[in-house]
């Protein structure tokens, strides 16, 4: 609950405004979004995980049903920095990651779906995006490395978790990467 109202003070979302939740996990935060965004908003979920995908078709498809939510989006996909698909690693629970970041062994591995930032938004025709939230458990350097013109472009709230890669913790490449992009930072230390 912690985690999700630094995004929602942040973010400071309202009637009509585009969001991207990437790394959706089960669905929540994409459900409070849209009920801020209201029926003229949308938000775009992304999730790659298979197990955390489905969770989240379940919980967006009661919000429809008992909210009247009708305005989430719920893709399986990684936002990456290309959209020829990659390995996904999944050790039985609803945590996975990139095999990429992680490396192979440890769990069942699946060939998962991507697409660019860049991509995806020009597919959906979205020349705006007032807000994205992005926690993809390492893969947020791959998704900054390839986006860093696109964001620069965008111009939008982003708000970001840094996840271990290689033994050391990803928040200052991503702060570097957002200040290449021309982002003004906060670091928030846990």
């Amino acid at each position: 609950y912690r985690t999700t109202a630094e995004y929602l003070d942040f973010a400071g979302l309202g009637d009509g405004q585009v969001v991207l939740d990437i790394g959706a996990y089960s669905g929540v935060t994409s459900i409070i979004f849209a009920g801020l965004v209201g029926a003229s908003g949308h938000v775009y979920a992304f999730e790659a995980d298979r197990t955390n995908y489905e969770c989240a078709l379940q919980n967006i498809e009661m919000a429809k049903r008992w909210m009247g939510l009708d305005n989430i989006t719920l893709i399986h996909k990684a936002v990456w920095s290309h959209a020829d698909g990659l390995l996904f690693s999944n050790e039985g629970a609803m945590g996975s990651s990139a095999v990429a970041i992680t490396g192979g062994g440890r769990g069942v591995e699946t060939k998962t779906p991507s697409t660019t930032l860049e991509g995806f938004c020009r597919e959906q025709g979205l020349t705006h995006v007032d807000f994205i939230k992005v926690d993809i458990e390492g893969g947020e350097i791959e998704l900054l490395e390839s986006s860093i013109d696109f964001l620069a472009r965008l111009k939008t709230k982003l708000i970001l978790e840094p996840h271990w890669v290689g033994g050391s913790m990803s928040t200052e490449r991503c702060t570097r990467l957002l200040e290449l992009a021309g982002y003004a930072i906060r670091v928030r230390a846990k």
